[in-house]
């Protein structure tokens, strides 16, 4: 907002990793906008997309898309300051020819267009540095990675919307662990942007698993199946009097009487899962009413009745909720109800092939005990564990430099 207020050069560019929040905080500016929640030259402004794919679709003829940004430009000057033009990956306007960015120039450089872009730091250096003109109408503004605490706060933000989407309640304990573990395991994508899909990829498997008899039970059945099909065949060749046969179909009948516990725990357990997430959407529905009911001024005993259906509502989910409790420490969590981190990390798992029990497995206890680890696989050299540990345990602590790495190490002899 601070460069968009400026008399001059009051374009900003965005800077920074994919997946940081760049265009976020486009859409951020945008609500305020909205809201009001700006200073006065920004009131009463229009934040427009410029949609580069739409302009240069059937452009088959020269000139045919730079025309089309002529008008494009025309119509944003006659709306005197009133828009504020948005471009994501500014870099392809310079990739795009000069004459592109010649409609843009003049009409930055008279201040007739407050112009918003966005491009990753590669991108930046490679393109639009090389065109001087077109740097310098625009300010660059870096945006860093958040780090964990942050990255929670903004899936704190962003919570009740995955929930609304995914029917299911997340855990504050999930958020925390998505921010945690996909800072630390997964390196080659940026914060927020990973930890974002690692809880929408986690409430989608809770979702279906919810939904859907658990594979391991699905498994059980399969294998009884099978082994049927088998003893079937040993018996056409040997008869009944066949002790692999028997040891099979003792087998199957363990295995029968498994799959159908489990299909029935399962179904018991998914019945009360709906009946919670049933109960929990009607809770909020009275809430909202009930609210809506005060501000226009019901009658008290209209606004009591609801009150009271809200708050029998709410016990009779809580007793729900109990029984299930109840249910799974019993027969095991065989149908999920929330989000929580154990979920958070088998997802991480399955994208790093890390195995889960040392994504669990407490950090500081791990980097306490580093040597005697190492030193299971490694016959002598105290001298160079001890090193290797001490290094690691500076960079877990944050006490290295971030532009060198971890350490370097030579290593001799035989493998």
């Amino acid at each position: 907002m601070q460069v968009l207020s400026r008399r001059l050069k009051n374009n900003p560019v965005l800077i920074g990793k994919p997946g940081v929040g760049k265009t976020s905080i486009v859409e951020g500016l945008a609500e305020r906008i909205v809201r009001g929640e700006v200073p006065h030259q920004l009131k009463n402004t229009s934040i427009f997309a410029l949609d580069l794919g739409a302009l240069a679709g059937g452009s088959d003829f020269r000139g045919a898309f730079e025309e089309r940004m002529r008008s494009a430009m025309e119509d944003i000057r006659e709306a005197r300051g009133s828009i504020i033009l948005f471009i994501d990956e500014l870099q392809v306007i310079a990739k795009a020819g000069g004459e592109i960015a010649g409609v843009l120039k003049p009409a930055l450089i008279s201040g007739e267009l407050r112009c918003i872009g966005v491009t990753t730091l590669d991108d930046y250096r490679t393109h639009i540095e090389k065109d001087g003109a077109l740097e310098r109408r625009f300010q660059a503004v870096r945006v860093e990675e958040p780090n964990v605490d942050q990255t929670v706060s903004i899936l704190r933000g962003l919570k009740s919307r995955y929930e609304a989407h995914h029917d299911i309640r997340i855990d504050d304990s999930a958020l925390v662990a998505a921010a945690a573990l996909s800072h630390r395991f997964v390196s080659d994508r940026s914060l927020p942007d990973k930890a974002i899909d690692l809880v929408d990829e986690a409430a989608s498997k809770v979702r279906i698993e919810a939904d859907s008899l658990p594979v391991d039970v699905e498994a059980t059945g399969r294998l009884a199946a099978q082994l049927a099909l088998e003893v079937r065949d040993l018996e056409a060749q040997r008869g009944n009097d066949n002790a692999p046969v028997r040891r099979m179909s003792e087998q199957i009948a363990e295995l029968a009487e498994s799959a159908t516990r489990d299909q029935g725990a399962w179904k018991a357990q998914k019945a009360l899962v709906d009946a919670i997430r049933s109960g929990r959407a009607s809770a909020g529905w009275r809430a909202m009413v009930l609210a809506f009911a005060t501000e226009l001024g019901w009658s008290q005993t209209a606004v009591r009745k609801a009150n009271d259906a809200l708050h029998a509502l709410e016990s009779r989910v809580a007793e729900e909720e109990t029984h299930l409790d109840e249910m799974q420490t019993r027969d095991g969590r065989i149908c999920k109800l929330d989000l929580d981190d154990e979920d958070i990390a088998h997802v991480v798992a399955a994208w790093t092939g890390i195995p889960i029990r040392k994504l669990v497995e407490d950090e500081k206890l791990k980097l306490l005990n580093m040597e005697d680890r190492i030193q299971e696989r490694i016959v002598g050299q105290p001298r160079a564990v001890r090193t290797v540990a001490n290094a690691v345990r500076l960079a877990r602590a944050g006490m290295k430099d971030p532009n060198r790495p971890v350490g370097s190490f030579l290593f001799l002899g035989p493998t």
